[in-house]
């Protein structure tokens, strides 16, 4: 079987990876179009399964990479994470939050009846309480296996297929975008700047852990307000 995977076409590895990580949840989101929800996208016992789905799929991906001798340096963790990761997690973590507000603010002074509109059609994405120890796992698990593998390995394997920095931002920002629809219009307004910046930040620096700590603040401030 390694030796089977290890022959396999960069472009066909590169399918595969992303097929297997956001396949299941692209699946889940033309399934909630056919069936419209009726209550939240997620409660607590939906968010401790997201965790044990992301656990399970991370290990095949892992060891899928492993047989094609990728090593997680060249995903951007790197086996030093020294202060200065945790500081421009935090400042990745502010320019998310600063820009969401602006462009919030710039769309509600621009058309206001919009805005609202935006508001009502949206997805309640969260619904019920939330204990803050599920919220902390989700938190950490989320983040690091969206981050892994839709920056990460996306513009990583991208780049490695002589693909240009911007279409490699371009890329990771849509395929985020596509699995976090069932968020609604808000959610767009939300998603593709977070994408963008955390992308932009991977190809300037190549280093992964500033993102996934971002990620997890980002999550974790969210969730716990369900608390």
């Amino acid at each position: 079987m390694k030796r089977f995977v290890s022959r396999l076409s960069p472009g066909t590895e590169f399918f595969i990876v992303t097929g297997i990580a956001f396949g299941p949840f692209l699946l889940a989101e033309v399934l909630s179009l056919v069936v419209p929800r009726s209550g939240p996208h997620h409660n607590s016992l939906s968010l401790l399964f997201l965790v044990g789905q992301e656990l399970a799929l991370g290990a095949v991906l892992l060891w899928f990479l492993h047989a094609r001798e990728w090593v997680l340096r060249d995903l951007g963790l790197t086996e030093d994470a020294p202060l200065q990761d945790v500081g421009a997690g935090g400042l990745l973590f502010v320019a998310v939050y600063s820009t969401w507000f602006l462009i919030w603010n710039l769309a509600a002074s621009v058309s206001p009846d919009f805005v609202m509109s935006m508001v009502k059609t949206s997805g309640n994405v969260v619904g019920g309480h939330i204990p803050p120890m599920t919220s902390v796992t989700v938190s950490v698990v989320n983040g690091a296996f969206e981050e892994l593998f839709v920056v990460g390995y996306v513009m990583s394997a991208l780049a490695r297929m002589q693909k240009n920095a911007w279409f490699c931002v371009n890329v990771s920002t849509a395929i985020r975008l596509a699995y976090h629809l069932y968020q609604g219009p808000l959610g767009v307004l939300s998603v593709v700047p977070t994408g963008l910046i955390f992308a932009f930040w991977f190809a300037r620096t190549k280093r992964l852990w500033p993102i996934i700590g971002a990620h997890i603040l980002m999550d974790t401030v969210a969730l716990l307000t369900h608390a």
